[in-house]
């Protein structure tokens, strides 16, 4: 999990959003392993396969997709799309650095497709986390923030 991803789990357990999907074996994350998030957000462990067939898993269970990435040519932002593209789900691209989408058109889009369940990914945040083109943690809180307001929800936490 990334940071990305985690920023998702986060905001949407804020709002009171039902939170789930596949972890890396191990609850692997960027910050080491993290057992507690089965718990804390209803997550499932992986135990065959990798990094691929876990964002398969999330994208193949999910009715929608958001990437936040800096850079859509990495090997992950690569693989999720396939995984989309693979399984026939609607995506939308933010990039953090020029977001060309508002929550609002996010919105708009969730309704159209009648996404129920949001699949969230994205670059994870790298070591230099003062790095400006990968303030991505932040960038997605605030972001689903706007975005679940937007939809309607309250924040519950």
């Amino acid at each position: 999990q990334t940071g990305a991803d985690q920023a998702g789990l986060r905001i949407a357990k804020q709002f009171g959003i039902p939170t789930g999907g596949w972890m890396p074996s191990d609850w692997q994350t960027e910050d080491g392993s993290r057992p507690e998030f089965q718990q804390l957000y209803g997550m499932k462990c992986l135990h065959t396969g990798g990094y691929k067939e876990r964002t398969e898993a999330n994208v193949r269970l999910s009715d929608g997709t958001i990437r936040f990435a800096a850079d859509f040519n990495s090997m992950g932002e690569k693989c999720t799309l396939n995984a989309i593209n693979d399984n026939n789900k609607p995506y939308m691209d933010i990039d953090i650095n020029n977001p060309l989408s508002t929550p609002i058109v996010v919105a708009t889009w969730i309704r159209k497709k009648n996404i129920k369940k949001l699949n969230i990914a994205g670059n994870k945040q790298p070591a230099n986390r003062n790095a400006k083109a990968f303030k991505i943690t932040e960038f997605t809180e605030q972001f689903l923030t706007e975005l679940f307001t937007e939809l309607g929800f309250k924040k519950t936490i």
